[in-house]
């Protein structure tokens, strides 16, 4: 609270916030987050690409540990995409939710066999099409 009343006073004594400086910071942590979440795209393509080459458990371990450090960043960066008609428009086929379980080649087996929520729960359409 005394921060917070603090910078709400030094902000009135100067005229206010500085808004320029909140959109610069604002776009600085945007361009971050997106360039942490483009490099790790990178590495999760370059996975994948071995994986499709050279097909092995070790590979796919090693794409799934890929996707798996992509999505971090990924959803670090999704605060920033609000009204963006340009993402919101092919994002939902690679984001959605709720999730279709039956299309998840594989889950941990404590998630057990059956969902009240999903008659097709446990229907592997990738392995059964």
């Amino acid at each position: 609270m005394l921060v917070s009343a603090g910078l709400a006073q030094a902000a009135s004594a100067q005229g206010g916030p500085d808004k320029q400086a909140i959109i610069a910071t604002y776009a600085d942590i945007a361009h971050a987050g997106y360039t942490d979440s483009v490099a790790l795209a990178r590495d999760l393509q370059k996975a994948v690409d071995t994986l499709i080459a050279t097909p092995s458990a070790a590979q796919m371990a090693a794409a799934r540990q890929a996707w798996l450090a992509a999505r971090v960043p990924y959803m670090q960066t999704e605060v920033f995409r609000f009204g963006n008609a340009i993402v919101d428009d092919w994002e939902g086929k690679v984001n959605a939710w709720p999730l279709d379980e039956g299309l998840i080649d594989y889950v941990a087996p404590a998630y057990g066999n059956s969902s009240d929520g999903n008659p097709v729960y446990a229907a592997n359409v990738i392995a059964n099409p």
